[in-house]
């Protein structure tokens, strides 16, 4: 389901992901521990493919997360300790930010609408 074989990320001259083996097969449930900067998010990101790797192989689902990786996103859930919202970011801005994530576009005009269709409460 999930394998990472010798994975290695050097960002800013820092190397973050040193080496990392992992192969989890269905049923396997796992935690990634550690201190803050230890690569946890890091090696997720690179598992979804929201993030580049320097050397190494990872697959999700039996899908190389080097190739166009809308596939594993669509099928994989993410629950991230922070929700990682800016506040000066606007609703719109958002919504583009994850469309692009899954390969979708959207005008202003559509995302406001959707953005009033989801507002109205009911009391």
């Amino acid at each position: 389901m999930i394998s990472i074989e010798n994975l290695h990320l050097t960002i800013e001259g820092k190397e973050i992901l040193k080496g990392i083996d992992l192969h989890l097969q269905p049923g396997d449930i796992y935690g990634l521990l550690g201190p803050n900067g230890a690569g946890k998010s890091t090696t997720i990101f690179t598992l979804l493919g929201l993030r580049a790797h320097g050397s190494g192989r990872t697959s999700v689902l039996g899908r190389d997360s080097k190739e166009p990786a809308a596939a594993i996103r669509g099928s994989v859930g993410v629950m991230p300790e922070n929700a990682g919202f800016y506040e000066w970011m606007t609703a719109p801005a958002y919504l583009h930010g994850y469309g692009r994530l899954y390969g979708e576009t959207q005008t202003d005009r559509d995302l406001m609408q959707w953005i009033r269709q989801f507002s109205t409460t009911s009391h």
